[in-house]
């Protein structure tokens, strides 16, 4: 017998669909950046009042982070660290200046305006406020995945997804950017999916064209990350509804759990507001979560098919879309 949060759920999903929306389009487009960054802070806001908390009342708008401190639309750390990178990367002019990320990840710790810190982060910063170098700050340690970092890496991923192939981002670059703070082998695993996903997605694939091309090819990563990617599309083509799915991919802050459940969000949506529901719904991690099926889906089908009232709602949301903007305009 279906529970109560179930048919809800399920309910709450249907109402979504009515109003399908564009699946993808061109390559190389502003507003497919603008899309990602946008996305990625909408799903983030969305998800924030429902991170780690057992039936809580599932969410269809912006709601009140009330644990957090958080008031309607306002996004958590993750987007803090997206924006992060990203204004690294344009005072930068491109280029990746990790001593500048180490320096700003200290003032974030210092200004009081974190909104919350994942342990590893905070312990990371204090290593570089101990004077230890950049390339030796990081946690490397399996009870040190999260997926803070992989906000960072974001800007980065597209950044490289939109320029010509001598300025692409190196594998080496990935792991450098991300063991600043998260220095473990699944978090570099998790790191090279997420970019390749932005890669293709950027240039004009969906989502699960990009899925189908890894589990057709098997050369990408791992065995064991490959079946986990045949299992997320496996339940994202099947029936099961949305919060029953994400916990049988795993619904914890262990980034594997992310990011395997947030592509399941990206997969299973018919429109960006159906995705990023679905994700911020499931339970466990649901801003990360959220977040980054925002993002896979916004780069997708690109701003103009985020609903009006999702854009608006969202704290400094002209302001994130002008830098996504200015990361557009900067790529050689």
């Amino acid at each position: 017998m279906e529970s109560e949060k179930t048919i809800c759920q399920a309910n709450l999903y249907r109402s979504v669909r009515e109003n399908r929306m564009p699946i993808h389009m061109s390559a190389h487009n502003p507003n497919k950046v603008k899309g990602c960054i946008l996305g990625f802070a909408i799903g983030d806001a969305l998800g924030a009042p429902r991170e780690f908390l057992k039936d809580s009342p599932l969410v269809s708008k912006f709601e009140p982070a009330q644990r957090k401190g958080l008031r309607l639309g306002q996004f958590t750390d993750d987007t803090q660290l997206l924006e992060m990178g990203m204004d690294s990367l344009l005072a930068a002019q491109g280029e990746i200046d990790l001593q500048d990320h180490a320096d700003r990840l200290i003032d974030w710790y210092k200004s009081g305006i974190a909104r919350s810190m994942g342990r590893t982060t905070e312990l990371a910063i204090q290593n570089l406020m101990n004077c230890i170098p950049y390339t030796q700050s990081g946690i490397d340690h399996i009870n040190a995945c999260g997926s803070l970092a992989l906000a960072r890496l974001l800007p980065y991923a597209i950044f490289s997804a939109i320029n010509r192939s001598p300025y692409k981002m190196s594998q080496l670059d990935i792991r450098n950017i991300l063991k600043v703070t998260h220095a473990h082998k699944k978090v570099y695993d998790m790191g090279r999916l997420v970019s390749y996903f932005i890669q293709e997605i950027a240039n004009g694939k969906s989502p699960k064209e990009t899925l189908d091309m890894i589990l057709f090819e098997r050369k990408f990563l791992n065995r064991s990350i490959r079946k986990k990617l045949g299992m997320v599309k496996d339940l994202s083509e099947s029936s099961n509804e949305g919060y029953a799915a994400i916990q049988e991919i795993g619904e914890s802050g262990f980034i594997e759990d992310v990011v395997f459940s947030s592509l399941y969000g990206s997969l299973k949506g018919g429109s960006f507001e159906e995705a990023v529901l679905i994700s911020a719904n499931g339970g466990g991690d649901t801003d990360s979560r959220a977040a980054f099926t925002g993002a896979f889906y916004g780069l997708d089908v690109g701003i103009q098919n985020i609903p009006r009232l999702l854009r608006h709602g969202l704290e400094r949301s002209s302001e994130l879309e002008k830098k996504a903007a200015d990361l557009y305009y900067l790529r050689r």
